[in-house]
């Protein structure tokens, strides 16, 4: 039988509310292709990006910066060489936002050690959302390497980059929503954009030793608050 791990629970509310953030994930060695292995927006009323009233619209016509973060921000679960446990760490995310939505760089998760192995966490460039409010990596942008979600740590003062030695970093995907009371943002007014940045995170087939296996994995959930400017 394939290893299987599950891991269920939420997330409380920040300094602007927002109410509960319920999450369920699971893993398992069989890969599931495009399916994602999470329920978490779906099960928030206020991060679902399908019943959220409204589009986020920048009206401002000036690009704004706003990072966002929240200790504790990610739960994840793996499964390496067999062996499962759960992650947490803290989250740590740029956003620029501009008119066609916002982009996203920085860290899902600024910790992630796996069976004695400091992974040091997971870094996004290049992450993407729409005026809808909901995103992922934009296809372009990642077929020319810069656009990806990986294991690793940004500095975000500096753009540098650290990656952890591994022989494959696998394959990454993630999809993410801005919370709904940021709908009407304007350029200068910082306050007026979205409270919370929320998602789901995988990373498939990664190998820290070349005798590796191809069916280790990390499943994940997180959530960052707004910070005062």
């Amino acid at each position: 039988d394939r290893v299987t791990t599950t891991l269920e629970g939420s997330f409380p509310a920040g300094p602007t509310g927002g109410g509960a953030f319920p999450f369920g994930l699971w893993a398992s060695e069989k890969l599931m292709g495009t399916e994602y292995r999470i329920a978490f927006l779906e099960l928030s009323t206020f991060l679902n990006p399908t019943t959220r009233p409204g589009h986020y619209t920048n009206v401002g016509g000036e690009d704004v910066k706003i990072r966002y973060k929240r200790e504790d921000g990610f739960k994840g679960v793996y499964i390496y060489e067999g062996e499962t446990g759960e992650l947490t760490g803290d989250v740590d995310l740029s956003m620029n936002f501009i008119a066609s939505g916002a982009s996203v760089d920085g860290n899902i998760s600024t910790d992630l050690e796996i069976e004695g192995n400091d992974l040091l966490g997971i870094t996004l460039l290049g992450g993407q959302v729409d005026t809808t409010g909901v995103g992922g990596l934009t296809p372009d942008l990642a077929f020319l390497g810069i656009s990806y979600i990986k294991l690793g740590k940004a500095d975000l003062a500096t753009s540098a980059i650290s990656e952890p030695a591994m022989n494959d970093g696998g394959q990454g995907k993630i999809r993410m929503v801005l919370s709904p009371d940021g709908r009407h943002a304007i350029g200068s007014v910082p306050e007026s954009y979205p409270s919370y940045v929320a998602g789901e995170v995988e990373i498939n087939g990664f190998k820290i030793n070349a005798e590796d296996g191809d069916n280790n994995t990390v499943v994940g959930v997180f959530i960052g608050d707004k910070q005062e400017q």
